[in-house]
Order: structure tokens, then C-alpha cells, then sequence
């Protein structure tokens, strides 16, 4: 099956100037960068937390808690970049952050796309483990990145909440940070980690239906179809994959972000039925899946 006009203008477009800026900075200073004469390796985590965050407008800072009895907090910080500073120190001084080091560093990558994804053989193959551990690595930084918040956050909810309970109640109810984890690794891991958002989510939406199909509507049709039932079975069988392996990565089951287990499959789904048509992308699979998913439909 052929591509459309359109599907050959996303497949092949450049990444532009402004992203390979930041690929680059990923790139030259990866999160086991330990630093040069001039900045250390907190610097570089804090510029890239501050610029991917603001640029997709998923910045870290910006977080909410929930309730305790009938108090709300909204915490904001004072637009100064100190801030990110702060919460590099505190992410560097834990042991999540090295074991997120090192599988990120599994991820410098690319899919293969040797077996079909609705095969026995796909689900042990080299796709499905690093699709998984993509999975486990976004949910790593957001467990790792909502901790360490909540702490640089404390002093002043204590403030507030002196009862310990309520202080847990609220941490719990913190708001995740799904988008910025998944673009905040996609940088560091383009080929692997897939981008997540509300907006891409409310597109791949099935609302129940059987399957979802991408298409463009023009001249010479062209369309993508993905089974609700093939999406659901890879899911299922993520979520139930060895519980050793959540252990090695200090994650429990409540750690994964489920939301974004699905949007990973789907977008997997979509990565490898374009892969199909064309040799070589303009640029990084993930970002082309993004920009169809968009732009689809």
C-alpha cells in the first residue's frame, strides 16, 4: 500500500533546528555526563529539565496536591531557575536516579521491527523488552521526580499540615508527570521512548471500538488500522511481565503508568505499519509517530 502526499511530507520531514538543539545537548550530555570545567552534572540535568519542561510546556514545576480534609495546595515557584537547580541536586542524591542512568542507557537504540507485533514471537523478542523497559523508564522518572518534589515541598506543607497522616495524604495525591517524563527521555533515548501527552492520548482514543483507523483524507487513500483486541493483549501481557524485573528497576506494580502503557503499544503498532512503507525517516520514529498521530484523521 502506498503513502499519501501528506504521509510522505511527515515521514520525511527534518527535525527541526529548535528540537536538535536539545537532541544535541541529550546527546553531548546524557545522564551519566559528569561534567567539564565549566559545569557539573547537576547543571546540565537542571538546563535539561528547564528547556524540554518549558519548550513542551510540561515543565516539572508545575504541580498540584490534592486534598487533605478540605485544604487544597497549589505550590508555584518563582519563575527563577533555581528551582530546577534544586530538584537536579535532590534527583542526583538518589538511587533511582542511577538505576534510571543505566536504563536509559539500553535504550540508545533503535526498534528493530523484525517480528509482527501480533505474533507469540514478537513478545520475545528485542522490541517488546526495550518497548517495556521504555515503559519502566518513564515510570521510574516520574515515581523518582514526584518524590523528590514532594521533599524540596515539605517545609512548606508542613507549614500548613502538621499532621502527619494529612502530610501523606497529600503527597499521594500529587499530581504525575506523564508528558514531561516521556519527553524528558525521548531526548535521551529518541529511537525508543515514545511521546505522551493529553492531546496525542485524546487522538489515539478508541472510545471503545473495535479498532481505530488513521487516514488522510485526499486523492489516494491511504489508511492504518489498529485492533482494539492485538492493543489490549500486548498491554495485558506488559502489565503481567516478570515481577523480578520491576524489583531490578525499584519499581512496585502502582509505580507503572498504565495510561501510557497503551499509548506505547498503539503508537509501537503505528511505528512499525510505517516502517513497512518506507526505508529511512526523515527523523526519529517516535517524533513521526507523534506528528502523524496528530496530524491524522
Amino acid at each position: 500500500m502506498g503513502m499519501t502526499t501528506l504521509e510522505k511530507e511527515i515521514v520525511n520531514r527534518p527535525c527541526s533546528l529548535g528540537n536538535e538543539v536539545l537532541y544535541e545537548l541529550c546527546r553531548e550530555k546524557p545522564l551519566d555526563w559528569s561534567g567539564d570545567k565549566k559545569y557539573n552534572s547537576r547543571d546540565a540535568l537542571s538546563a535539561k529539565m528547564w528547556l524540554i519542561g518549558r519548550s513542551y510546556s510540561a515543565s516539572p514545576e508545575r504541580r498540584r496536591y490534592g486534598k487533605a480534609e478540605k485544604v487544597k495546595f497549589s505550590i508555584k515557584s518563582e519563575g527563577l531557575d533555581l528551582y530546577f537547580d534544586k530538584l537536579a541536586e535532590k534527583m542526583e542524591g538518589e538511587v533511582d536516579y542511577t538505576i534510571l542512568t543505566n536504563l536509559v542507557n539500553d535504550l540508545r537504540q533503535e526498534y528493530f521491527f523484525k517480528e509482527k507485533y501480533d505474533s507469540a514471537e514478537w513478545l520475545k523478542s528485542e522490541d517488546y523488552k526495550l518497548l517495556t523497559k521504555s515503559i519502566y523508564a518513564v515510570s521510574l522518572l516520574n515515581k523518582l521526580l514526584l518524590n523528590c518534589r514532594f521533599e524540596l515541598d515539605k517545609a512548606d506543607l508542613k507549614e500548613k499540615i502538621r499532621n502527619e497522616n494529612e502530610l501523606k495524604i497529600i503527597r499521594d495525591s500529587q499530581s504525575n508527570a506523564d508528558s514531561f517524563c516521556s519527553k524528558f527521555l525521548h531526548f535521551h533515548a529518541p529511537n525508543i521512548v515514545f511521546i505522551y501527552d493529553s492531546i496525542s492520548e485524546q487522538h489515539m482514543n478508541m472510545n471503545g471500538k473495535k479498532e481505530k483507523t488513521f487516514s488522510f483524507p485526499n486523492d489516494e487513500i491511504s489508511e492504518i488500522k489498529i485492533s482494539n483486541k492485538i492493543v489490549k493483549g500486548i498491554v495485558n501481557a506488559i502489565k503481567t511481565a516478570d515481577k523480578n524485573q520491576l524489583k531490578e528497576f525499584n519499581l512496585a506494580e502502582d509505580d507503572i503508568r498504565q495510561n501510557y502503557i497503551r499509548h506505547c503499544v498503539q503508537e509501537y503498532i503505528l511505528a512499525y505499519e510505517l516502517k513497512k512503507r518506507v526505508n529511512e525517516f526523515g527523523t526519529y520514529i517516535p517524533r513521526v509517530v507523534d506528528t502523524y498521530v496528530l496530524m491524522a484523521n
